[in-house]
């Protein structure tokens, strides 16, 4: 099964995170959503278990089905995308 990669700190997971992975679902795609984690400070006040309760709340029959996955990555500084067609 293939993924539709979303990466973000998601302080909080709110609902214009949950419209864009509800629109990704509409279109027939599945959604990993890859959460930072963050040092907990004041831009960042949830914690990693917080931040993935909420998502858990909001995509409850979307998780179970696998429609959605969840991974905790670490802070993330900048991102390289390697794609080789045809691999």
């Amino acid at each position: 099964m293939k993924y539709n990669l979303m990466i973000g700190r998601y302080q909080p997971f709110d609902d214009e995170d949950e419209i864009r992975v509800r629109a990704l679902l509409k279109e027939g795609k599945n959604v990993c959503i890859a959460v930072q984690s963050t040092m907990r400070d004041k831009k960042n006040p949830y914690s990693i278990e917080q931040r993935m309760r909420m998502i858990q709340d909001r995509l409850t029959k979307e998780l179970f089905d696998r429609r959605v996955v969840v991974s905790i990555i670490p802070d993330i500084e900048g991102t390289v995308i390697v794609c080789k067609e045809g691999k």
